[in-house]
């Protein structure tokens, strides 16, 4: 229903900017790709059709999945800088996700009583761009590619290491993406690198 809820927020809601993105758990079934890669379709035309991606943001079509200049594999994810999660003890955590941990022990960085320990958070410094994962090192699109440090702690016990129960749905994602941002581009009589750099 990706389609018919941007809508409605744009018809009925009014609301100029949504942010959404699928979850990263091992959830995706066979065939889910295409029917989300058709859904965002849907969406790319309805805001291209009625002249809404004028003046709408969808978080879904994100630029920095097909333009990426340095080439490395890099996370949007806040997950222990911008994201600290309070429990209903007061314990704090790099985000909601380390816990709801239901493989690991639960990852905490201090209390609201003594505050953050920044040393449990430095981890978080560095892992938006390593991943010994060569499916992530030789996707075409692994610019912009959003994961889970959570989920990859869970699973794999490392932040240092990504999932790939997503993959999938990230590369349709990227591909309707490229799709909003040639129409774009042809109906503005530009390159798609100058839609995609906005100017």
């Amino acid at each position: 229903y990706i389609s018919e809820s941007i809508k409605f927020f744009a018809d009925e809601l009014h609301l100029d900017q949504v942010f959404m993105n699928t979850v990263f758990e091992n959830i995706w079934e066979n065939g889910d790709p295409d029917i989300y890669y058709e859904q965002l379709i849907k969406t790319a035309d309805f805001l291209l059709d009625n002249d809404r991606y004028v003046d709408m943001y969808v978080s879904i079509f994100d630029p920095s999945l097909l333009y990426n200049p340095d080439g490395a594999p890099k996370s949007w994810c806040g997950c222990g800088n911008c994201m600290i999660a309070v429990d209903p003890n007061g314990d704090l955590f790099p985000c909601l996700r380390f816990r709801t941990l239901s493989k690991q022990a639960y990852w905490g960085c201090g209390n609201i009583q003594q505050g953050v320990d920044y040393n449990k958070l430095l981890p978080f410094k560095f892992y938006h761009n390593m991943s010994k994962n060569t499916k992530c090192l030789d996707c075409k699109y692994k610019s912009g590619c959003a994961w889970c440090p959570g989920n990859c702690y869970d699973e794999l016990g490392t932040i240092f290491d990504r999932t790939t129960f997503y993959c999938d749905m990230h590369i349709k994602r990227a591909e309707a993406c490229k799709y909003f941002f040639n129409k774009i581009a042809k109906k503005e009589n530009k390159t798609l690198e100058q839609v995609i750099n906005f100017e």
